[in-house]
C-alpha cells in the first residue's frame, strides 16, 4: 500500500495581514486576540463537505508550543487553518472575503474580553 504524504503546516503571512487589516477596520472587537494563521496540505472536511478554511479555539497545549515555550497563557488563542491548495487560486478579494468570514466566527466570552469562543 502506498504510503500518504504526511501534513504539512506552514505560516500564512498573507492571509495574516489580510486579516491585521480587517481587524483594524471591520473587526475592532478582535484587537486584543491573539490568532494564529497557517495553511496546511489536509483538506479539512465540516458537515461532509471540504472546507476552505477552519478556525479552532487553541487548546492550553497548543497555546503553549505556540508560545515559544514561555507559558500557555501568551501563546494563540485562535487558529485560522488554511487549505493551501485552494488558498492558491484565490484572488485576493476572494482570499479577504475568506479571512473576513473565519474571523466572523471569534467572538468574546460574555464574562471576558479576552477570553474567546466560536460561534
Amino acid at each position: 500500500m502506498p504510503k500518504t504524504p504526511e501534513s504539512t503546516y506552514e505560516p500564512a503571512y498573507d492571509a495574516q495581514k489580510i486579516a491585521d487589516h480587517l481587524i483594524g477596520r471591520v473587526h475592532s472587537h478582535l484587537s486584543d486576540c491573539t490568532i494564529l494563521y497557517l495553511t496546511t496540505t489536509d483538506e479539512t472536511i465540516v458537515k461532509g463537505r471540504i472546507a476552505m478554511a477552519k478556525t479552532t479555539l487553541m487548546t492550553p497545549l497548543q497555546r503553549y508550543l505556540d508560545s515559544g515555550k514561555a507559558s500557555d497563557q501568551d501563546g494563540a488563542r485562535v487558529a485560522i487553518v488554511i487549505d493551501r491548495a485552494i488558498w492558491q487560486r484565490l484572488t485576493l478579494t476572494q482570499r479577504t472575503a475568506l479571512i473576513d468570514h473565519e474571523l466572523m466566527h471569534i467572538v468574546a466570552t460574555d464574562d471576558s474580553e479576552t477570553d474567546w469562543k466560536l460561534r
